[in-house]
């Protein structure tokens, strides 16, 4: 599982028999096993435009007074969030794990379902006066027409497909190369011009996120993983340090923060 590059010899995590493929069940599975809470371990700073921060202000301007649906809502930390604005908030997630764990505590007027995008889905029809998806599955977007007001609104958050671009070149095998994925952009603009919706629009961020140390860099890397592909990755924090320092500003090591703000009017 070791790798030679021009000079610089990393070991490649997804050659081991722990990987998790990211965003799999197994993955979120781990997640909530671990904390319960999908949360990242790394800490960086990231420049402005925050579309994060700019998400939450739009979803609290639109769900106000609303009946609202949070797909992919994890642990529920902003569902409840959300729920404070809404008439009604109900979260859905696949993970049972962070169902479980977003019922422990949660406002009168909030409820946490499992629920799958590839599955038949248990709202009434027309139920919704607003859809949520922050970072959740671009494959709802399919079945939310069904469950959405006409006029009702859908307002997602999506990471890009040059999110850390520059690791795959820095940390070679480390990180793997994202250049044959399809552009997010394409990929929402396909669904959107499929599904009946009235209108949409989608509002690309691109700035930086600094990583403060090469220990973040690592939790980056292993974010989701079981702790042998923590062990793996940091047997190299020699070499990772090395690199590290080659590239850091002042703030960190710079990397590509993308994020894409959809709204969508069905």
């Amino acid at each position: 599982m070791t790798f030679y590059y021009g000079g610089i010899h990393l070991k490649n995590p997804t050659l081991s028999n722990y990987w998790l493929s990211p965003h799999s069940p197994e993955w979120y599975r781990q997640i909530s096993k671990n904390g319960n809470a999908y949360i990242y371990p790394w800490q960086s700073t990231i420049d402005s435009p925050i579309a994060e921060n700019i998400f939450d202000q739009l979803v609290c301007l639109h769900t106000k007074d609303k009946v609202a649906l949070d797909f992919g809502c994890g642990e529920g930390r902003f569902t409840k969030k959300y729920a404070l604005y809404a008439k009604q908030m109900i979260g859905a997630d696949s993970s049972t794990q962070f169902i479980q764990t977003a019922m422990k505590t949660k406002p009168d007027n909030t409820s946490f379902i499992v629920a799958h995008s590839k599955h038949v889905l248990p709202f009434k029809r027309a139920f919704f006066d607003i859809a949520i998806i922050r970072k959740g599955p671009t494959s709802i977007y399919h079945h939310l027409p069904l469950y959405v007001k006409e006029g009702g609104l859908i307002l997602g958050l999506h990471p890009g497909e040059n999110e850390g671009k520059e690791l795959s070149n820095w940390f070679p095998k480390l990180f793997p190369n994202n250049q044959h994925n399809i552009p997010i952009q394409q990929h929402l603009t396909k669904i959107f011009t499929k599904a009946p919706f009235r209108k949409f629009e989608i509002h690309p961020y691109h700035t930086i996120e600094y990583l403060h140390s090469p220990l973040d860099l690592i939790h980056y890397r292993c974010f989701g993983q079981k702790k042998e592909i923590y062990e793996l990755v940091s047997s190299d924090i020699r070499e990772i340090t090395n690199i590290f320092k080659k590239h850091q500003t002042v703030k960190g090591l710079p990397i590509t923060y993308e994020r894409y703000i959809t709204i969508v009017h069905v």
